[in-house]
């Protein structure tokens, strides 16, 4: 049996401005990524401040391959995410490690981004922190501080 062919259906087109992650989510999220075949390229450029407060149980968040930068993150963004373990912030624009990551992140991806240096301050509250991923990023002999990955 063949199935009807939808008639005015289109593929949603990707973003063509950079876009906000919505500031209202749902509660009771374990994992944020975009769904299985769609593009990852959302061109979101700012997590409003608050936008995952709410999103204690979220154990693993997927935000690459956007436009994010320094300033589209702030202190607060991640401290509220108590169960984060897993968190890929890769293809992105940031220059630095973000501040305020969580005690219980495992896995941090910031690959391909534009980081030159890690500050130790930002890694300290990532008790938990066994995977630091900085693939092709702009680290120089002086981008990693000796004591950066210390607990």
């Amino acid at each position: 049996r063949r199935l009807p062919r939808l008639r005015g259906h289109r593929h949603p087109q990707p973003l063509q401005q950079p876009a906000q992650l919505p500031a209202a989510q749902p509660a009771a999220l374990t994992r944020a990524a975009p769904p299985a075949g769609s593009p990852a390229n959302n061109l979101i450029s700012k997590v409003p401040r608050g936008a995952l407060s709410r999103q204690t149980q979220l154990r693993e968040l997927y935000l690459q391959h956007n436009q994010l930068t320094d300033s589209g993150l702030d202190a607060t963004t991640f401290s509220k995410l108590h169960s984060l373990e897993y968190l890929d912030l890769s293809h992105n624009q940031l220059t630095t490690v973000p501040a305020g990551l969580p005690r219980t992140l495992a896995i941090l991806h910031l690959g391909r981004n534009r980081i030159r240096q890690v500050e130790a301050a930002r890694l300290h509250g990532a008790r938990g922190l066994r995977y630091l991923l900085l693939q092709h990023n702009q680290l120089g002999s002086s981008g990693l501080p000796a004591g950066a990955l210390r607990p």
